[in-house]
């Protein structure tokens, strides 16, 4: 599983989502959210399977 966190700071963290990321590709979407960092913390893992990022996209919600 992963948890996605964000933040103003760097210090402070916010939850924003979470999952099983069951796949090979994972979509995850949350509410709109200002911060300057994201990170994605694994929470669960298997002795069969591992995973890793290989890419990353963030899009901003629109304004107006």
């Amino acid at each position: 599983g992963y948890v996605v966190e964000v933040s103003d700071d760097g210090v402070a963290w916010k939850e924003v989502a979470r999952g099983a990321g069951d796949g090979p590709i994972t979509s995850v979407r949350f509410p709109p959210t200002v911060a300057r960092f994201v990170r994605v913390r694994q929470t669960g893992a298997t002795e069969q399977w591992y995973w890793s990022i290989h890419e990353a996209s963030f899009f901003g919600a629109k304004r107006g």
